[in-house]
């Protein structure tokens, strides 16, 4: 309990601060800046997925295999540096596919999967279609075409595979929520940068924000028991 302690409350405050410090250097594309706190935010998610290992009330598999996941976005944060460079971005986003879909896998893994299941990766994926559509004709070439939706459809089902856990009894509904909350963070940074990046320049982005901040809820969420 004194390390439960502990990560709540040192290392949630370091890292609150240094997404917000990412988000700054983002802001003012300072890459020398996004180079550090870029993975440094990620680290602190790990640090603090790690440090659950040791609370009462995690699940010692779950946590492993989504630590996995977590490990292999901090991977692709590395590399995801200059994203107005076409050739980084695929290239993160290879990365980033494979580590959400780990989370996808181990979230679908400790749920139950029923007719309400489906309706909600349908709804979800509706969703994403319709945003797809807006986009579509700022692809300049077939592989981004290919890439951005085989990308999008994974990260609505790592989605789906959250909202899931809010109706099973596998998981406690705090963790549940927390999980979920993280997954749609995710998710609503990578709309954001696809919409400013093929449709339209929005005034004010908060993709730093979503993407850390998303890293951060999966790992706090953690914590709290799967029953």
């Amino acid at each position: 309990m004194l390390i439960l302690a502990f990560s709540w409350i040192i290392v949630c405050p370091f890292s609150i601060y240094f997404i917000y410090k990412y988000f700054l250097a983002r802001k003012q594309n300072d890459l020398d800046a996004v180079r550090i706190y870029q993975p440094l935010t990620t680290i602190l998610s790990l640090l603090i997925g790690i440090l659950s290992a040791f609370s009462p009330f995690s699940n010692s598999w779950f946590t492993i295999f989504i630590l996995i996941g977590m490990f292999l976005a901090l991977i692709a944060d590395f590399l995801n540096i200059d994203m107005s460079d076409f050739k980084v971005v695929i290239r993160g986003l290879t990365i980033f596919l494979l580590a959400y879909l780990v989370y996808t896998i181990t979230t679908f893994n400790f749920t139950s999967i029923d007719l309400i299941t489906f309706i909600i990766i349908t709804g979800i994926t509706l969703l994403f279609l319709t945003i797809l559509s807006r986009i579509w004709k700022g692809f300049t070439n077939s592989i981004e075409k290919g890439a951005m939706t085989v990308y999008g459809l994974n990260i609505t089902i790592m989605v789906a595979s959250g909202i899931n856990t809010l109706l099973d009894s596998n998981f406690s509904l705090l963790s549940g929520f927390i999980l979920t909350l993280g997954y749609l963070f995710l998710f609503l940074g990578d709309i954001e940068f696809a919409l400013s990046t093929y449709w339209k320049p929005l005034n004010f982005e908060y993709g730093p924000f979503l993407y850390a901040g998303g890293q951060l809820f999966v790992a706090i969420s953690l914590f709290f028991p799967l029953i």
